[in-house]
Order: C-alpha cells, then structure tokens, then sequence
C-alpha cells in the first residue's frame, strides 16, 4: 500500500476520533454543570 492510498483512510479515522473526543468532553462538562 503506498502512502496515498494509506491517507485517506487514516483521515477518516482520526476525523472520527476528534468527533468521539469533543463529543465525550461535552458530556463530562454538561455533568460537572449538574
């Protein structure tokens, strides 16, 4: 596999896992506001 066709797939994941991330931090602050 070369590095171009490597990239994309690696970009989807880390933009997914940059959702996951802000999305866990939302909650946890929406708890500590409770």
């Amino acid at each position: 596999m070369s590095y171009d066709e490597i990239r994309p797939i690696f970009q989807a994941r880390f933009d997914a896992n940059m959702r996951f991330l802000f999305k866990s931090r939302e909650e946890m602050e929406e708890e500590d506001r409770e």
